[in-house]
Order: structure tokens, then sequence, then C-alpha cells
């Protein structure tokens, strides 16, 4: 067998990328309280008020409650740094 052709670092990055986004969803409020059930579902599971749920809707899901969501759905949404 001869070498191993030397692969593209950035474009191997960008397949990986790409492979694991196909897989996951960005956190969007409404698409986690329906993977949860309900809002009052999904505060129990993370331990808080539904109050405090409803209070996402205009400013999004808080930075922190993101990489809780993530690491409990296993990387089915994942944390999106860039939302409103």
């Amino acid at each position: 067998m001869g070498p191993i052709p030397a692969v593209d670092s950035t474009l191997s990055s960008k397949l990986v990328k790409k492979s694991f986004m196909a897989h996951t969803a960005a956190m969007k409020l409404e698409t986690v309280i329906k993977h949860f059930g309900s809002v009052k579902a999904m505060a129990k599971a993370l331990d808080i008020y539904p109050q405090a749920i409803y209070q996402w809707k205009d400013g999004g899901i808080p930075l922190l409650r993101q990489y809780q969501i993530q690491k409990m759905t296993k990387n089915k949404f994942v944390v999106n740094e860039r939302q409103p």
C-alpha cells in the first residue's frame, strides 16, 4: 500500500462540523419545549419554575441553561452563542 494522501485540515474540520450539525439542532425555545413535552416538564427537568422559561421568549435561552440542555439531551440541541 502506498502512502496515505494528506488531508486538507480545513476541509476535514468543515466535514466533521457539517456532519455533527446534521444530527443536532440549534437551541430554539419552541423546539426544546417540544422535546420535553411541555413547559412544565422542561422546568421540572431543569429544576426551575415554569415562569422562568416564559421569560426566555423575548431574550432566548440563557447561555448556561443552553449548556445544561445540551448535556441533558446528549447533544441533540447544541449551544448557540450567537442567539439574541
